[in-house]
């Protein structure tokens, strides 16, 4: 047996919230009968350092806000970051957080000169630090990740949210090995497959899979939790913020084409609710997507200075936002215009 198809059978064997330990082996390409070597594992990444905290906070966890080191009110740092950096004089206050996580280390959220003796700054997309791994390893991890993230898709779909739970927790675990480990994750779970074959869905990429999985199982408490975790490990990683970007711009759009779509079929001019960028072909007392990607992921993505050029150029948002006004524009011209069912020239 091949290790492509070693890799698949050990997550076909998740069992009870359990990921086989042997799948690293085979990514390691050790013997399977010996411990795992988790030294070894860290040293495929280079130095296996985490350039960026990325500690993230549930609802009421204590963090320090600080005017003189954060670019805007919405950046925070732990307390063990806050504590280890230099503060002094600064104009700082504790708060209690409403979720999110630890700026330290990040270079377009937080001054350098605040950083804690840990955490260094954080690569942007030019920088690569998996770049380092041997290639047959990076392959194999490769493999293994973009497998794990396919079958918990496959699993949470299917109501086997626990073992669904525990693939993407795993994925979080390697995470946390180093930056080299997350951007691995990042340009896997974020590259667009080719368009030829397999299904629609299919041809999407993983990340935005992900994200409609977490939207469709929001009632699950945990399944969401471990998405959010492992979606804020890799929000440290700039390549994952210009793919999260993305998704954005996409669920922005898409939602209102659709339901202007069928507003047109319909054949009726009547007015419905106006359309901005964060309208939903959903009923109202559903969550729709968009939304649900905003209230989680917003202050880390849409504050971001150094975003601003990508956004336009990459992600498209200026076209949607334009694009949006035109329409709620359009809409209010015809609450106007409006009279007896039928709209006056």
């Amino acid at each position: 047996m091949d290790w492509r198809s070693r890799i698949t059978s050990l997550l076909d064997q998740v069992r009870e919230g359990e990921v086989p330990e042997t799948v690293l082996k085979v990514v390691l390409d050790e013997d399977e009968r010996v411990e795992f070597d988790v030294a070894l594992f860290q040293e495929k990444a280079g130095d296996g350092l985490s350039r960026a905290c990325g500690t993230t906070w549930k609802q009421g966890e204590l963090a320090y806000l600080c005017n003189t080191c954060g670019q805007d009110p919405t950046c925070a740092v732990c307390i063990p970051c806050f504590r280890d950096g230099n503060h002094e004089g600064h104009d700082y206050a504790m708060i209690k957080t409403n979720g999110g996580c630890c700026d330290c280390g990040d270079i377009q959220a937080w001054a350098r000169s605040g950083f804690c003796s840990r955490h260094v700054g954080t690569s942007t997309t030019s920088e690569d630090f998996s770049s380092t791994m041997p290639e047959d390893f990076k392959g194999r991890l490769s493999f293994a990740v973009s497998e794990a993230a396919e079958k918990a898709i496959e699993l949470g779909e299917n109501g086997r949210t626990k073992d669904a739970e525990a693939l993407l927790d795993w994925l979080a675990s390697i995470a946390r090995y180093g930056d080299g480990f997350r951007r691995v994750i990042s340009v896997n779970l974020g590259e667009q497959p080719s368009t030829g074959g397999g299904t629609v869905e299919e041809r999407n990429s993983l990340l935005r899979r992900l994200l409609r999985l977490q939207t469709a199982q929001r009632k699950q408490d945990s399944l969401d939790r471990i998405l959010d975790a492992l979606f804020f490990d890799l929000l440290v990683d700039f390549c994952f913020r210009s793919s999260l970007l993305r998704e954005i711009a996409y669920t922005y759009e898409r939602p209102s084409f659709a339901r202007r779509t069928a507003q047109r079929e319909d054949g009726r001019h009547t007015s419905t609710d106006e359309y901005g960028i964060l309208q939903s072909s959903d009923s109202d007392d559903e969550e729709s997507e968009d939304k649900f990607i905003l209230q989680h992921f917003s202050c880390q993505i849409l504050t971001v200075p150094g975003l601003v050029a990508e956004m336009i150029q990459e992600g498209g948002i200026l076209d949607v936002v334009i694009h949006a006004l035109s329409r709620m524009y359009n809409d209010s011209y015809r609450k106007f215009c409006f009279d007896d069912n039928e709209l006056i020239d």
